[in-house]
């Protein structure tokens, strides 16, 4: 057998007290190539590989350290219909007829998200050539927590110092060599930062601040223009980066690639785009970022209006500018700046315009001083009127959302909202006096109730959720992909990331169809009107049922009452939200009981399980 490209050089991995080989373990696995857990053998044990075959005819692999006895052993050609093993590390990914798929010269790190410094890893990852193993230490509450995983070279190749500042934390470090990010105390050689020189945009077109004047009003009407983009299509409205960039804008949805900075989801749905600079890959303070807009005109009175998230500790800049043509030779003019951390939520700005025959918007990211500082827009319009003055600080209707897969409205819009705003020249350049101004409904979720069963499963402990007893399977908490092929989610629901978490039944685990899984809430009194709501995916072509009921384990036994709710077969590859009314009046647990259907392409995963005033979507169990 091949030892493919994996060849470890170091002595002392993640488990430095074991003195064998590290080896790929992934028991009943669609195909070897999607394994990516890892542990370390005892001394004497040997990677293995086990090809079966089950009664319906489907093929799974079990692999992981084997003993010398179970590698001599020959396969019975029944269930078992290959068993190999090999002697050096990760040698396991082939064997059995298959070959490794990954690619010569790629390196294997190991990947986790925030494990506390005692906890182990367990997880590796397949990284692309032109990227590097970090690891990333960062202190919360205290407590030092340690990230793990693929970094692209050049986010590696920076100024460390430039990045983080003057803090001790987070501190990044990168290396080369295969799972060399794996023991977390040791001293990792930190690749050293490459000079580059950096373009610098020319300012000397750019005119002091220039703010129109213009009167309020309480009403505003989009006006149809070539400036207004939601950024939902890849086109992005034909806006143009500027040759010049030293980062560039970026289309995303969901939350940016950094901790504790960047908007959770886009300002227009909730489950869209917006565009953001990501300042991890800024070389240094002050990197700019430009996008233009395509030419158009305006009259006076006209407004740019535009919705922004600037959160972040190192947060820098975020100017507009005006380019304005009229007269044949461009003027670029600086109309609205906003420097600083602005909170956690989005914000919208109004620029007022002038009579402009020939103009083009741009507007500017600058990084600051860390790698906290990803400053967002989206939603830019062009209106009659402008509400203004220039920066009213009111959260958009994704102020800190996760990214939803699925439509959902509120039965009921809220009234508009009439304040007086006196602009605070700290925050945003302004020349308006106190203005009167009346806003436009906002769309609200509705209140979700403080309770113990509102879980996003992002903690080892799942909330003090519970696994039924005397079951045939236990819920697992999980993040990326399942084991098996075509079934399961791709990603959890709260950040639509590898790095999130859920839970989910592994249906090849199962030998029978309708063999189930309890997972059991903590006690609840519900109050009337309540309602439970909770996020599934359920996709594959065997997949059983997901049913709800109430129940009361209070006693040490647990009893079942009647299903609230039952959700059976495949219901595609998206996360879907259901909301189930709950009884009032009594204490209950909330009971989450998946069952497997005929064969291997049945996983069922849960994630985001809160408790409502109101029921938040309209496929409602009652």
């Amino acid at each position: 057998m091949n030892t493919m490209l994996l060849y470890i050089t170091l002595a002392v991995l993640f488990v430095p007290s074991s003195s064998g080989l590290t080896c790929l373990i992934c028991p009943d696995i669609a195909h070897p190539r999607f394994c990516e857990d890892v542990g370390a053998c005892t001394s004497g044990e040997k990677c293995g590989m086990e090809r079966k075959m089950d009664n319906f005819g489907g093929v799974s692999y079990s692999i992981g350290c084997k003993s010398e006895k179970i590698c001599n052993t020959p396969p019975d050609n029944v269930t078992s219909q290959c068993n190999e093993c090999c002697t050096t590390d990760l040698c396991n990914t082939q064997g059995c007829g298959e070959t490794d798929t990954n690619g010569a010269g790629v390196n294997v790190c190991y990947r986790c998200s925030g494990n506390l410094q005692s906890e182990v890893c367990h997880k590796i990852a397949f990284c692309k050539q032109e990227e590097l193993c970090f690891t990333k230490e960062e202190y919360r509450n205290g407590e030092k927590y340690i990230f793990t995983g693929c970094m692209e070279k050049r986010m590696c190749n920076m100024d460390i110092g430039s990045i983080f500042g003057k803090r001790a934390e987070p501190d990044l470090q990168c290396c080369s060599d295969n799972l060399c990010n794996g023991h977390i105390n040791r001293t990792l050689t930190t690749i050293q930062p490459t000079q580059t020189s950096t373009p610098v945009i020319p300012a000397s077109t750019i005119a002091p601040v220039t703010l129109i004047p213009s009167k309020c009003t309480n009403t505003a009407t989009s006006v149809d223009s070539p400036i207004n983009c939601d950024f939902e299509k890849v086109d992005i409205c034909n806006y143009m980066e500027d040759k010049n960039n030293n980062i560039d804008w970026r289309r995303h949805t969901g939350m940016t690639s950094s901790l504790n900075t960047g908007p959770s989801a886009d300002h227009t749905t909730s489950q869209g785009y917006y565009m953001y600079i990501e300042t991890s890959v800024a070389l240094r303070k002050g990197d700019k970022a430009r996008i233009w807009s395509m030419t158009t005109s305006s009259t006076k009175g006209q407004c740019i209006s535009f919705w922004y998230n600037m959160y972040g500790v190192s947060i820098g800049t975020l100017n507009v500018y005006i380019a304005d043509n009229s007269t044949g030779t461009e003027q670029t003019k600086l109309v609205w700046s906003l420097s600083g951390n602005q909170g956690n939520t989005w914000h919208i700005a109004n620029v007022p315009l002038s009579d402009l025959q020939s103009m083009k918007v741009i507007f500017e990211g600058i990084a600051g001083d860390g790698y906290t500082g990803d400053i967002a827009i989206d939603d830019i319009q062009l209106m009659d009127a402008c509400p203004c003055p220039d920066s009213i600080h009111t959260p958009g209707p994704s102020s800190i959302a996760p990214l939803l897969t699925e439509f959902q409205t509120d039965s009921t819009t809220p009234t508009s909202i009439t304040m007086t705003i006196t602009p605070k020249t700290s925050e945003a350049v302004s020349t308006l006096s106190t203005t009167t101004v009346t806003l436009p409904p906002v769309s609200t979720s509705p209140t979700i109730v403080e309770s113990p069963i509102n879980c996003a499963f992002e903690n080892t402990s799942i909330c003090q959720y519970q696994q039924g007893s005397g079951e045939d399977h236990d819920w697992l908490r999980h993040s990326g992909r399942t084991n098996s092929l075509n079934t399961g989610p791709i990603a959890d629901h709260t950040y639509n990331t590898s790095g999130g978490h859920y839970m989910y039944l592994e249906s090849s685990n199962s030998i029978m169809k309708g063999e189930t899984a309890r997972l059991w809430t903590p006690m609840i009194t519900p109050t009337k009107g309540q309602c439970l709501s909770f996020w599934y995916n359920m996709y594959g072509i065997t997949v059983g049922n997901l049913t709800i009921y109430t129940g009361n384990n209070s006693t040490g036994s647990e009893q079942l009452d009647g299903a609230l709710c039952t959700i059976s077969g495949n219901q595609g590859q998206s996360w879907k939200q259901k909301c189930v009314l709950l009884p009032d009046s009594k204490p209950i647990n909330i009971v989450f009981e998946a069952e497997t259907g005929d064969g291997y392409t049945g996983d069922i995963a849960l994630d985001d399980v809160n408790l409502n005033f109101v029921c938040p979507c309209k496929d409602t169990c009652s």
